[in-house]
């Protein structure tokens, strides 16, 4: 999380980090689902807000196209 700048991505994934604490996840699996969270957020380089489902949609495309496992996808 440290890597980035925006105030408000940083807040966002504080808050999914939180989120993830209060359902049980474990350090690891937050700390999976905060990194593909904010390589997303840096990749679309949108505000939060204007991320459409195409943007998610074209994120996970090229994941899949650089060889990540199918059950890795399923985490983002």
């Amino acid at each position: 999380m440290d890597e980035f700048r925006n105030t408000s991505e940083s807040h966002n994934l504080q808050d999914l980090e939180t989120e993830l604490t209060l359902r049980g996840m474990s350090n690891s699996t937050k700390k999976a689902y905060c990194k593909y969270n904010a390589e997303f957020l840096f990749s679309v380089g949108k505000d939060i807000k204007k991320i459409s489902q195409s943007d998610i949609k074209h994120f996970l495309a090229k994941k899949i196209g650089t060889g990540v496992a199918p059950r890795t996808i399923n985490l983002m």
